[in-house]
């Protein structure tokens, strides 16, 4: 599925369930580099408009969907210059690096009795 995902021009995510953060195919697209177009539901999408990696289309609007989808399209430099910025967006924000650090902090804060960050 990784190598699907890493020859896509972009992976479509249109879920519709008010998640913890981006979803798990989100985030495994992101690792190999490709851009993705999800929802604009602010838990899936702000990591992914902020870091410019992806499109959002408003939820339960298939219109809105094929207007990103024609816009992804018509514009393959810029989603050349997303792919770039998906793999760098993935290891800066979820890798396992970076979650086993945020993890370790919450475990040095549980034991020092200092809430999280």
């Amino acid at each position: 599925m990784l190598e699907l995902m890493a020859g896509a021009e972009a992976v479509l995510v249109p879920s519709e369930w008010y998640e913890g953060g981006l979803p798990l195919v989100a985030l495994r697209s992101l690792s190999v580099g490709t851009p993705v177009v999800v929802t604009d539901l602010e838990n899936i999408c702000a990591d992914v408009l902020a870091d410019d990696v992806g499109w959002a289309f408003p939820v339960k609007n298939p219109a809105g969907l094929a207007r990103t989808l024609a816009g992804l399209i018509a514009d393959p430099t810029l989603t050349r210059e997303r792919r770039s910025r998906a793999r760098s967006s993935y290891e800066r924000r979820f890798s396992p690096s970076v979650n086993l650090a945020r993890l370790e902090e919450v475990y040095r804060s549980v034991t020092a009795g200092s809430p999280a960050r």
